[in-house]
């Protein structure tokens, strides 16, 4: 079998494995208008900094500058706790809840500049999930 069927082959199989749809989502906030929740099997703490995965379902389709509507999306970030900072990375928007469907658009990989986290907003949620004391 030559060298880069096989690397093809084992791209793909890890691709499949990292589908977000096969988490195991912990719900944080929901209301009328979405669900937040975050994958605890993405979480990696590395001392102050913690990285996750989390998924936002939306109760009504959502659209970004005209693309096609999508109703859930999954993002990477993270938050550096004593600075009560958080920064997302690459985000990919699913047309079904969930993060199921069609795959309607991906943000390009690589992380936003840490902005500090807003009280009251969704990311004040995933903040205090991973840097409450006691965490």
């Amino acid at each position: 079998m030559p060298q880069c069927f096989r690397v093809m082959i084992a791209t793909a199989a890890c691709l499949l494995c990292a589908l977000p749809a096969d988490a195991a989502w912990t719900v944080l906030r929901k209301d009328g208008s979405a669900t937040l929740s975050i994958d605890p099997a993405s979480v990696q703490r590395r001392g102050d900094d913690v990285r996750f995965r989390y998924l936002a379902d939306y109760a009504k389709p959502q659209r970004t500058s005209g693309d096609a509507p999508y109703r859930s999306m999954v993002v990477d970030a993270a938050v550096r706790c004593k600075l009560r900072q958080i920064a997302t990375g690459r985000a990919r928007m699913y047309a079904e809840p969930g993060g199921r469907g069609r795959l309607v658009e991906t943000s390009p990989i690589g992380a936003a500049p840490f902005e500090p986290v807003e009280n009251a907003t969704s990311d004040e949620d995933l903040w205090k999930r991973f840097c409450a004391s006691g965490k």
